[in-house]
Formats: C-alpha cells, structure tokens, sequence
C-alpha cells in the first residue's frame, strides 16, 4: 500500500510539472493555409502571384514560412510576366520585405535565361534578387555560366554572376553585337 501511495504521489508531480510549463506560442502558427495562392498588387498592378502548399504566420515574429513547394511569378510595372520561381521552402519577413526561397531553387525568366541555386533572396522593396551561394545560369543563347553569388533586377535583364566560370559560344574576342 505504501508502495501504491508513493507512486500515485509521484505520478501528481509529474503532471503538474507537465502543466506548469506553459508552451511557447511564438512557435504556434497563428494563421495556416493550404494550397492557395496571394496576389500582390502596386497601384493597380500586378506585381507577383506566390502559389504554395502549405502557408505558416507567425504575427509576433512577423514572419511568414512557405512549406511544401512555392512558387512565385514576377511581374514588371506595366504588369507583364517576366519571370518564374519555384523553391521547395521560402521564408518571408514582413519587416524587411525580404523573401528568403531554399532548397532546390529554379528561376524561368521570359528572356529565357534558367537559374539554379539553393538559396535566393527577393528583396521586395528594391525589386532586387540575390544569393551569396554556388549559381548556374544558362542563357537564351545556351551559354552555360556558373558562379558564387548573384545579383539581377526583377526581370533578370540586368545580373551579375560573382566569381564565375563556365562555357560560352561567343568568341574571347568578339565584339558584342547591338
């Protein structure tokens, strides 16, 4: 009986250890969706479409986590499509504006330029994509560059592929056609 005391007594205690932690709600998703999609607009215009799986909001954090694929299509000012972005994750920061995408990350853009990385970073407020990680990029023309880093404007015009190497059909010394 002594023994079936002790252990019932003990057994309380644990419980109300148990209990007396409350959990950390900063780590509880406070709005979650499933494969939706949100619309983002300056002035009238489209800007881009972010397309995703499954959706986490973190309000305190102010941090929004994409899970189970993203996908995310560009628009210019004048609300033609330029490019496309799939990443299997994407972190957004709604301080920053900044979109972190992750794992297995591919950039289509309408110039016919393909980018592959494991890390980009869409800067929402300067219209500026990055990545301080190993790049491949293949142009329109098949030129196949790779590199550490990249930096491009939205509609991938105008990029820079950090310390690069690769394969190109254009000769050393040919001059650029206008």
């Amino acid at each position: 009986m002594l023994v079936a005391l002790l252990m019932l007594t003990g057994a309380c205690q644990t419980r109300e250890e148990v209990s007396s932690n409350p959990p950390d709600l900063s780590e509880i998703p406070d709005h979650e969706s499933w494969n939706a999609t949100l619309t983002t607009t300056q002035e009238g215009v489209v800007t881009s479409k972010i397309h995703y799986g499954h959706m986490q909001r973190f309000s305190g954090k102010r941090i929004v986590k994409f899970l189970e694929g993203v996908q995310i299509a560009l628009y210019n000012s004048e609300g033609e499509h330029v490019a496309d972005v799939r990443a299997d994750k994407a972190v957004l920061n709604e301080v920053s504006q900044r979109i972190e995408l992750t794992d297995s990350v591919v950039v289509h853009a309408a110039s016919g330029l393909t980018l592959s990385t494991e890390k980009l970073v869409w800067d929402q407020r300067s219209d500026h994509l990055s990545s301080d990680v190993y790049v491949r990029v293949v142009t329109a023309e098949e030129d196949t560059i790779h590199g550490v880093g990249f930096d491009s404007d939205r509609n991938l015009d105008n990029w820079t592929i950090r310390k690069p190497w690769g394969v190109t059909r254009v000769a050393p010394d040919a001059k650029p056609q206008p």
